[in-house]
């Protein structure tokens, strides 16, 4: 009875704790996976998480609530600092001190599990093992595990759950506390009577913040609560204001022993996503973090490795990190750019940048740099500002401010011209750039990602250079540009957007081996007149929206899948669009010369989308007869087709489609019979159109119906649409301003109306 009391308390809490709130449910979680029922089966759970997520409370919890179903039980605590204490063979005596408690055996530091194997197999045991930060550590304390009784529980807790994957390949993550509980944990500590009411106004509200940037963190909660305990108002206000600068002095000392036992490129890749990459797409921050120092499964390890140690989140595809760990990243870069810590410069700050642009600072070690130009003032730079950060890789010059159409002059400028001999840059972000090429001395042979938005370049470069990394280039809105020459060495370049780029005539035909491109947009390149006759297999996206001068349409990959010709003055498609069977999306919007479609247009077996909204001049849709089950949105509306399309019988062509639109239209006078066959159509807009007379018997499952100024509309027939047993279908019928309805049609409309409900 007297071991059953003693429980090992929860460093750093004082006499009067919090509830643990959402405990109960975790710990059945928990409980779940140790299946205590399976009693002739051993179990190992993980318990992972990130610093103060309350991995030992839970464990903590766990032993006291089960250790009665276990003869030998033992919660072996905070093994992280008893290694570094003791070392290994110590903390080993130690362990087996605990397990074999109560015999009279002599343990000694050399003592191995073997010596006690045939005792400690006559007992199921029930193990915790809190804090652990190696593997090492595990082999140490539980050996082969030949000495463990079947039907024993043992429960590890940890930061880095690559620890135990071959012991449980899914560990149990502690969740955050959510909002609720996070707030009434919060207030424990932060009110003297541990309760925030609602009449307490603003401190509710800043409660509510405090309780946002932790993120359901319960150390975090408890720390930030007992700082604010009998504070008022103003030192509450001042604490928010700084919450995300300076990290509180405990939470940074809890977090910096973790940190400390990264490896340095597990260092460098924290503290660049922290300061460049954080919330980015996972597969453009892995390309970007690559180290360049092996193959590129060495960027993966130190992400994948970031995650096991809940440094970094992936969700949603995207890289993520808690607010607590990016605050915690932000001062050791604030402290580093201070030089305070010898880390690798990541400036950040505006003083520090400019500090270093001036040649004030030594810039030899700095990583990255991230300026917001909005605050800046002009300044005029030496041409050989760069040339001493030989291991610069992130260089980010944009504004907070810049709306899309802005007309302002760059904020840095080189009277002298630009030397940029660097060859470690991975990222180059330069807003409104004021040359009108990229340094000659500029090596781009570890370049992934090249943005130069509104700038004065006439050409990126004038010969071709290596690029074998370079994967993303943004040039758009770079309205002087007029050539694309120097991309010949970039087989692996995956998107080009060269929007806005108004002076480009022409595209060079050396794109040709840019085999690797699956996004093109050239939208607004109001100059360019045709494309050039190349192949680009692996093309996914071609966007032409608005260059009004592109009269031809020129097939440069037979697997595009959306393909946007809106606002071109082309007037028909050439009859080779058939090659595009992987086309989903086809939009041809305000294409003002467009005369007709290609008969064709049917055998495109996986169009769903076909946007032809404002073509005035196109006349008629030709009919289909292929099987196109896929084919789903239909827009017409500003055209002049006279007929609606025809449904073929017998066939699939357009029965699956769920949106037509002929709004607009003034040539249409009557839908035709064949339009109550569409089964499948939810939508059908007929807005303005202003000579249509009569409507047919519409689809059964027809949604809404938009019929709203058809002023020429008098008649409808009966019934307005076919019903369908136990149909539970909400439509709408609008038929506002229609006013040449007969009272008979009326009555037509209204009596449907009841007869659905």
């Amino acid at each position: 009875m007297q071991r059953l009391g003693d429980i090992p308390s929860l460093e750093g809490e004082g006499i009067e704790m919090a509830t643990p709130f959402g405990l109960e449910h975790r710990i059945k979680q928990v409980e779940e996976k140790l299946d205590f029922s399976r009693r002739d089966e051993t179990r190992i759970v993980g318990i992972v998480g990130m610093p103060g997520i309350g991995k030992t409370t839970l464990a903590t919890e766990l032993f006291h609530s089960s250790r009665q179903r276990f003869v030998r039980c033992v919660a072996f605590m905070k093994i992280r600092d008893k290694w570094v204490e003791y070392g290994p063979d110590r903390v080993r005596k130690m362990f087996f001190e605990a397990l074999l408690e109560n015999t009279s055996i002599d343990v000694t530091d050399e003592t191995r599990h073997g010596c006690f194997a045939k005792l400690l197999l006559g007992n199921k045991v029930f193990v915790v093992l809190d804090d652990v930060s190696s593997k090492k550590q595990i082999d140490v304390l539980l050996g082969d595990r030949n000495w463990i009784k079947q039907g024993s529980r043992i429960v590890i807790t940890t930061r880095d759950r690559a620890f135990i994957t071959e012991l449980d390949p899914n560990p149990y993550v502690v969740p955050r506390l959510n909002l609720g509980d996070g707030l009434r944990y919060f207030s424990f500590y932060a009110f003297e009577d541990h309760i925030c009411n609602p009449e307490m106004g603003n401190y509710l509200k800043m409660s509510r913040e405090f309780v946002d940037y932790a993120r359901g963190n319960p150390l975090a909660l408890r720390v930030l609560g007992r700082d604010l305990l009998r504070k008022g108002e103003d030192q509450w206000r001042e604490r928010l204001d700084t919450l995300a600068k300076t990290p509180n002095k405990s939470i940074h000392d809890i977090l910096k022993i973790s940190y400390n036992e990264l490896t340095q490129q597990e260092k460098d890749v924290f503290l660049d996503i922290a300061c460049f990459f954080r919330s980015e797409d996972e597969y453009y921050a892995r390309s970007l973090l690559h180290s360049g120092h092996s193959e590129s499964f060495q960027a993966d390890r130190e992400i994948t490795d970031l995650s096991h140690k809940f440094f970094i989140s992936i969700s949603g595809g995207s890289v993520e990190m808690h607010d607590l760990l990016h605050t915690f990243a932000m001062e050791i870069c604030s402290l580093t750019s201070c030089g305070v810590n010898q880390e690798k410069y990541r400036l950040l700050n505006e003083n520090s940048i400019k500090a270093a642009l001036r040649g004030e600072m030594e810039t030899k070690t700095v990583r990255g740099i991230s300026l917001d130009m909005s605050e800046v003032t002009n300044m005029p730079l030496d041409r050989l500002v760069f040339t001493e950060m030989c291991n610069l890789r992130y260089l980010k010059l944009c504004s907070s401010t810049c709306p899309r159409e802005c007309k302002s002059d760059c904020k840095l400028n080189f009277p002298d011209g630009l030397s940029f001999p660097l060859k470690e840059v991975r990222y180059l972000d330069w807003l409104k750039f004021p040359l009108e090429e990229l340094p000659p001395d500029f090596n781009p042979i570890n370049l992934v990602d090249l943005r130069l938005p509104y700038s004065n370049i006439k050409q990126v470069w004038k010969v071709s250079k290596d690029t074998p990394k370079l994967k993303w280039v943004d040039l758009n809105n770079s309205r002087m540009l007029q050539t694309l020459s120097g991309f010949l060495m970039a087989p692996n370049l995956l998107r080009l957007n060269l929007e806005g780029c108004s002076s480009l005539v022409c595209l060079s035909e050396e794109m040709g081996t840019m085999e690797s491109l699956v996004f093109l947009n050239l939208r607004g390149c109001t100059s360019l007149r045709h494309l050039p006759k190349i192949n680009l297999s692996s093309l996914r996206t071609l966007i032409l929206s608005g260059c009004s001068n592109l009269q031809e349409f020129r097939l440069i990959s037979e697997n595009l899948e959306y393909l946007y010709l809106d606002g071109t003055a082309i007037e028909d498609l050439p009859s080779d669009i058939v090659k595009l069977q992987r086309l989903i999306l086809l939009n041809l919007k305000e294409c003002t010369s467009l005369r007709s479609l290609p008969e064709c247009i049917g055998k495109l077996k996986a169009l769903q989308e076909l946007i032809l909204s404002g073509c005035s001049d196109l006349k008629s849709f030709p009919n289909v007869v292929e099987n196109m089950e896929n084919f789903r949105v239909l827009l017409l509306d500003g055209t002049s087709i006279g007929k609606v399309p025809k449904i073929m019988h017998g066939s699939n062509s357009l029965l699956f489609l769920r949106r037509l639109s002929l709004s607009r239209n003034d040539v249409i006078s009557s839908l035709g019979s064949d339009i109550s066959q569409l089964y499948h159509l939810k939508w059908l807009d007929l807005k303005y159109c202003k000579n249509l007379m009569s409507l047919s018997t519409l689809p059964p499952n027809l949604q809404c119906l938009d019929a709203h100024d058809c002023i020429a509309l008098e008649k409808v027939m009966s019934p307005l649409a076919y019903l369908m047993p136990m149909e539970d279908i909400h439509s709408m019928f609008i038929f506002t301003n229609c006013c040449k309805l007969s009272d008979a049609a009326k009555n037509d409309i209204a009596s449907h109306i009841r007869r659905k409900c």
